[in-house]
């Protein structure tokens, strides 16, 4: 949580988080999300807008569990080149670490390591250089948004069926 917290100040963001259980069913998650967005729109929220790129099961998902809310939905990214994405992303100046791997698809080798024009080379090209598909995530630390850089320290690493991930602190 420090983290995120850290990222959302440095961006100048508000943040609001959704306390949720372990395990989290898919009609717990979508509770926790529809009272939280409730209590936003008593607070003036209008719109909620989504990172996603190609995944048209997603975004119906996210369509058809937000549409009780009368939120309009924005997808501004959608159906954008995910490699021009990438070197986007890089040529603005904006810095990740990968953080989770799908260990199916990349090896571990790959936690902790930038989001770099390095890391997209090494990636086969049956993987999506947003990864898009589950195969990582990244946990973005700067760019011309941030008031000044995140400094993060890689941990171990946690192995769980279909996700693999790195202690940043």
């Amino acid at each position: 949580m420090a983290l995120l917290e850290a990222q959302a100040q440095s961006l100048g963001l508000p943040l609001t988080l959704v306390e949720l259980p372990e395990p989290c069913p898919n009609k717990a998650y979508e509770k926790a999300v529809l009272l939280e967005l409730s209590k936003q729109q008593n607070n003036g929220l209008t719109q909620v807008v989504f990172g996603d790129l190609f995944l048209e099961d997603i975004r119906q998902y996210r369509e058809n569990f937000i549409s009780s809310t009368g939120l309009s939905l924005s997808f501004p990214l959608w159906g954008e080149n995910t490699g021009n994405l990438a070197k986007e992303f890089l040529q603005l100046g904006f810095k990740a670490v990968v953080c989770a791997v799908n260990p199916a698809v990349l090896s571990n080798r790959f936690l902790g390591r930038a989001y770099d024009e390095s890391f997209l080379q090494e990636l086969s090209p049956s993987i999506d250089p947003a990864g898009e598909n589950g195969e990582f995530h990244t946990f973005v630390v700067d760019g011309p948004l941030f008031k000044r850089p995140l400094k993060i320290k890689t941990g171990a690493i946690h192995m769980t069926p279909g996700c693999h991930w790195i202690q940043l602190d």
